[in-house]
């Protein structure tokens, strides 16, 4: 039993701090010997329950433990993509949202924020209806899609100048749309709102057909960090997951 209490003061410290605690910071809010706490840290990294940061200095949830959250998480009834969705929010700390394209224009049903005042929503202020144009989810869509869906999306598109960075001719459109097939993900810097950045990456079934964009958004500064700390591989990860052909009648 007292091993056990070791290891929940263990996973306690590392899921109260918001950046990866060390071996000695561990150590020292669990009252551990180091060798122990060492010897413990091991084992849970063993098991996958934890794993160590890049940088091998820290440690954070592993995808044994984040397989057992999730499971939990659906068993008070949440979704697959609820889960997914609340998972990123945690790690990132960031707004993040489903896309689908409805004919010619975008919808987001489901979206999740963190609970805290100074992250951007995704709100009317950074949305807009019909700027296929210049949004990284109606881009990864069209990137991802047929040529006959683009051309109707981009046959609907406002190109609106909405900042001197959106891109509002039919050719630098064409060109960043091929940008993100060749790179995996489509990206809007400020071209929807100054200081507001965007990322989507699409999901994507096992032939190839985007059913999707799972998308990020925020201010630009801090996006900018998080995509530095490899936030796409999460977000692509993440689509993975929830790629199914009836991913938006699964997600309610």
């Amino acid at each position: 039993m007292q091993a056990l209490d070791r290891i929940v003061g263990i996973l306690e410290v590392i899921a109260e701090n918001p950046q990866p605690p060390s071996l000695t910071d561990i150590a020292r809010a669990t009252s551990l010997s180091a060798s122990s706490c060492h010897r413990l840290l091991g084992e849970l990294v063993d098991a996958h329950l934890l794993a160590r940061t890049a940088d091998t200095r820290g440690y954070v949830p592993g995808p044994k433990l984040q397989e057992l959250a999730g499971l939990v998480r659906e068993s008070k009834g949440e979704s697959k993509v609820d889960v997914v969705l609340r998972e990123l929010c945690d790690d990132w700390n960031e707004t993040f949202y489903l896309l689908r394209m409805n004919d010619t224009h975008a919808e987001v049903p489901f979206q999740r924020s963190p609970e805290t005042g100074d992250r951007i929503l995704l709100s009317r202020i950074v949305w807009r209806p019909f700027a296929n144009h210049a949004g990284a989810g109606s881009r990864i869509m069209m990137a991802f899609g047929t040529a006959a869906h683009r051309d109707q999306m981009l046959g609907s598109a406002s190109f609106e100048q909405f900042t001197e960075y959106t891109r509002t001719s039919i050719p630098d459109v064409l060109a960043e749309l091929q940008a993100s097939w060749e790179r995996g993900y489509a990206i809007s810097d400020q071209e929807l709102e100054l200081g507001v950045l965007g990322v989507a990456v699409p999901i994507l079934l096992q032939d190839g057909t985007a059913v999707g964009a799972l998308c990020s958004i925020g201010p630009r500064e801090r996006m900018q960090k998080a995509l530095d700390a490899n936030l796409l591989a999460s977000m692509r990860e993440a689509s993975q997951r929830v790629a199914t052909p009836d991913l938006f009648e699964e997600a309610r």
